[in-house]
């Protein structure tokens, strides 16, 4: 009997091409756990003798999720071409979780504060007693669970602005402790540093920590989920409103690990920049998609408008981006400049209504003859610049063109925001301009150029008001303006890189290893912060 001629013998390239996407998914899984195995090593040695079991769990909870998430995205992406929505919930909730993991509760800027507006916010909604004390501080009958944070054996509290191995335990020691003593009260105070909407999904939070009677750790940890979540799902509503052309720009917004780390958490980074992007976007598909401006379009844009203008002034300019919509496609040609203004007023009104306490403390702060500053008693006023305007003139001018390294800079160097190298920072910056662009293949929009003069003009702006708002952070005789950080203009980063609208056109379209390189990033950054903690 003949036996079956079967051809000759595949070549290796032909027998590993067509197994590529499984040798690709082997060989992420390899360097993972290579990753996992350093990582264990640092917990290793950076935990005394026998104290290494309690933080077993967390490194469990963190590197599993991430040895599966980096092949699994691989795969989505690439192989299976997934739509760039389904792939932003899915890494936006895993790195999200894992970000808020690894960074435990009041390691972000000034959270301590921000915790402590939630749970008042929660409680007085709730009936709590209330009131003000006699240097203007918050006070509230709340619960004595939440007074203090609860310590070690050692008498260890969270660190505010840096996460160690002693947080870790810490958190791993408390993480399911219910309410200790029921019905217990303290009187808490804190300083009001923010509108009370800002606050509603930590608040949220802890409302229902509250219901289920968890002790203070749970707490912090469930009202940062429910900060998580919303961020998430207001990044995918301004993904879903911005037009196609964009929507990749704001996947890779709502994927930048500092925007991420900062959604897991208390502050009011999280709403102001998630705001911000969800304006941007409906302007955007009213200007380039939608065929006119309807009355409900209207009122979105004012009620967005109304939310973000009170949340800091230096983010009012962002209420003169509906002038870039085409006057044609306005109910009434002739009022274009009405409807725009009328946006403005409602802005200024809620800036009136909400944080007129803050605005005016600011200006007095800002004017004043010295520093009225009790942490910066010898800093810069507006009128001692007034006062020297040669001088004022040189700090401005040159801290003006010193500081724009603060929109690639995201995190201003600060090591508890963010632990990536500076060249990561620049990628992210270099990737969202290339995606807010066509590639040389696709129809380009058309995009006016007074269009993108007024982006770049109120991205400038905002960044002019952050220097301003630093004065009264600066000592006198600095040579820079001290106090702005990057992570302040987070919000203008869809309008620098739309004002540069096809100036760089690359080959091909490149949200897909865009998108999966943020993903990398945000792994890098997860890793970074557990193994720098340790």
């Amino acid at each position: 009997m003949r036996g079956t001629d079967t051809g000759p013998p595949a070549s290796p390239a032909a027998w590993a091409k067509g197994r590529r996407p499984l040798l690709v998914v082997a060989a992420l899984v390899l360097v993972c756990l290579a990753v996992d195995a350093v990582a264990f090593r640092s917990m290793r040695e950076g935990s005394p003798a026998g104290e290494a079991g309690p933080l077993i769990g967390l490194y469990l909870a963190i590197f599993v999720p991430l040895t599966a998430a980096i092949p699994a995205l691989w795969y989505l992406v690439f192989v299976r071409r997934m739509g760039m929505g389904a792939v932003f919930l899915v890494a936006a909730t895993v790195f999200g979780l894992l970000l808020l993991l690894v960074r435990t509760p009041y390691s972000w800027f000034d959270e301590d504060d921000h915790v402590y507006l939630a749970i008042y916010y929660s409680d007085v909604a709730l009936g709590a007693e209330h009131g003000v004390t006699e240097d203007g501080r918050l006070s509230w009958v709340g619960r004595a669970e939440d007074a203090n944070v609860p310590s070690v054996g050692d008498g260890r509290q969270f660190d505010h602005h840096l996460t160690d191995v002693g947080d870790y335990r810490l958190m791993a020691g408390h993480l399911f402790e219910a309410e200790r003593d029921r019905g217990a009260t303290a009187t808490l105070t804190v300083e009001d540093v923010g509108v009370f909407y800002q606050y509603l999904p930590s608040a949220l939070g802890v409302t229902v920590a509250h219901a289920l009677h968890l002790g203070k750790v749970p707490t912090l940890y469930v009202a940062k989920l429910f900060s998580l979540a919303f961020s998430v799902l207001m990044v995918h509503l301004a993904v879903r409103a911005a037009p196609r052309r964009f929507k990749a720009l704001f996947v890779l917004l709502g994927l930048v690990p500092f925007v991420l780390a900062s959604a897991g958490t208390f502050s009011y980074d999280n709403t102001i920049n998630v705001l911000a992007f969800l304006l941007v976007a409906h302007v955007l598909r009213l200007a380039y998609e939608a065929e006119r401006v309807r009355p409900r379009d209207i009122v979105l844009l004012a009620v967005l408008g109304v939310l973000l203008a009170p949340l800091k002034y230096v983010y009012f300019p962002l209420l003169f981006l509906p002038v870039v919509i085409p006057k044609g496609k306005w109910p009434c040609r002739r009022f274009r400049l009405l409807w725009c203004g009328g946006i403005l007023v409602l802005g200024l009104a809620a800036v009136g209504l909400f944080s007129s306490g803050q605005a005016s403390g600011a200006v007095a702060e800002m004017t004043a003859g010295q520093s009225l500053s009790a942490a910066y008693p010898d800093s810069y006023t507006l009128r001692t610049f007034l006062a020297e305007p040669a001088s004022a003139l040189k700090v401005f001018g040159v801290s003006a063109l010193m500081h724009l390294d603060l929109f690639v800079d995201l995190p201003s160097g600060f090591s508890f925001a963010s632990r990536l190298p500076m060249w990561a920072h620049y990628l992210v910056f270099a990737l969202l301009m290339l995606n807010a662009s066509p590639a040389a293949g696709e129809e380009p929009l058309r995009m006016r150029r007074s269009a993108r003069v007024l982006m770049l003009a109120i991205a400038l702006t905002v960044y002019v008001l952050v220097l301003l708002a630093s004065v009264s952070w600066t000592p006198v005789g600095s040579p820079l303006l001290a106090g702005a950080q990057g992570r302040y203009l987070v919000p203008t980063l869809p309008l620098l890189a739309l004002s540069l609208y096809g100036l760089v056109r690359p080959a091909k379209a490149l949200w897909r290893p865009s998108l999966y390189l943020f993903c990398c990033l945000g792994a890098l950054d997860v890793f970074l912060a557990f193994v720098q903690a340790l």
